[in-house]
């Protein structure tokens, strides 16, 4: 995993070596999982001699490292863009399951044992990769309003307006037409705004 630094989202560093377990890796996300302990979810990309395709955790005392050696797979295989939400006393996983065309979810409350928690999430159909982030109740409003305007522009013939439909959904949420921080990078949903 490598990474590079940059304030402005317009120059940045050079790329360096952010973690090295061993083995190909992709799709690392980090939390903060107490005053001095943080968690990183990777997915372990092995494909050959035989495809991995699942997660392991990883700690460490700075978000910069130097992280632990990656755990077994807390997951089934073939699963990819894991995202971590704090529900709660623990914490959330989720993910998009590739083969079996859905998403699934993982709670922990100690970052060793996983409960498989998918059955009980509810996600829009064709969602794939994404991220979960807190909103406010005025913003979820705001959120299922557009949701529901274009439902019908999808059967139909599109906007009667011309306008720009992600336009209005930015503009209502005050998203802005790129993301406004490093923060707001991580959380960026291209689909939707």
């Amino acid at each position: 995993m490598y990474y590079c630094t940059t304030k402005e989202f317009i120059t940045f560093s050079g790329t360096k070596l952010f973690y090295d377990p061993g083995f190909n890796c992709i799709d690392a996300t980090i939390t903060k999982a107490g005053d001095k302990h943080y968690v990183m979810v990777i997915k372990d990309e092995t494909k050959v001699p035989e495809a991995k395709k699942n997660l392991r955790v990883a700690t460490a005392e700075s978000p910069q490292g130097p992280w632990s050696k990656a755990s077994a797979p807390i997951s089934v295989a073939w699963v990819e863009g894991p995202t971590i939400a704090k529900v709660g006393e623990g914490w959330t996983i989720c993910s998009a399951m590739s083969t079996a065309h859905k998403y699934g979810a993982l709670q922990t409350t100690d970052w060793k044992t996983f409960k498989d928690v998918g059955a009980e999430l509810a996600m829009p159909k064709g969602a794939r990769q994404g991220t979960v982030t807190p909103i406010s109740a005025e913003q979820l409003a705001t959120l299922k309003a557009a949701a529901a305007q274009e439902e019908p522009r999808r059967e139909g013939a599109g906007r009667q307006d011309g306008g720009d439909q992600r336009r209005d959904v930015r503009q209502a949420l005050s998203c802005g037409p790129e993301p406004p921080s490093a923060m707001g990078a991580t959380c960026w949903n291209k689909r939707m705004c």
